[in-house]
């Protein structure tokens, strides 16, 4: 039965393809040929493909251009934490920026307070550095909740990785 559903779906997508000028057979034949090579250093790098201590490196390196920078930044991973964001992944970047010499803590967004001189954690670390993981829609829908992240990002009180467009 599976299988007769696999073909019927192929016959269906052949049809459609056909609509606009590419024979599926022969593209099929033609894959039959294609050998694909690589050498065995090229299979270790994506293995071993690194994603948290470079993007880490990478915030950094953009956070010396706000103009408001300090040499090492505190910095907070923010988001809605009961919206199913990924807590472990969040912890992971938070490490890779202690591994490059700043405090680093994973908060919910709605935690952050604003004082006269800057935003806060709620246990009372200042923030220079945002990566916000919470996205604009939620924020929006939130905007109530978040009014004292909003107001440090717009009063330039703390530098926020990640666009609002």
């Amino acid at each position: 039965m599976k299988e007769a559903l696999i073909h019927q779906a192929y016959e269906i997508a052949r049809e459609r393809y056909a609509e606009i000028g590419i024979d599926t057979e022969k593209v099929l034949q033609q894959l039959q040929d294609f050998h694909l090579s690589m050498h065995c250093w090229q299979a270790d790098d994506v293995k071993g493909f690194e994603l948290f201590d470079s993007l880490a490196t990478s915030f950094l390196e953009n956070y010396k251009t706000y103009p408001y920078h300090v040499e090492k930044p505190n910095v907070a991973v923010v988001d809605f934490l009961e919206l199913g964001c990924s807590l472990e992944e969040f912890k992971q970047f938070a490490a890779s920026f202690e591994r490059q010499g700043c405090k680093a803590v994973v908060c919910d967004i709605r935690d952050l307070q604003l004082k006269e001189n800057g935003l806060y954690t709620k246990d009372g670390m200042r923030i220079d550095l945002i990566y916000r993981r919470a996205v604009t829609s939620d924020i929006c829908d939130r905007k109530e909740q978040v009014k004292d992240f909003m107001e440090a990002v717009l009063s330039h009180k703390v530098c926020c990785m990640g666009s609002f467009c």
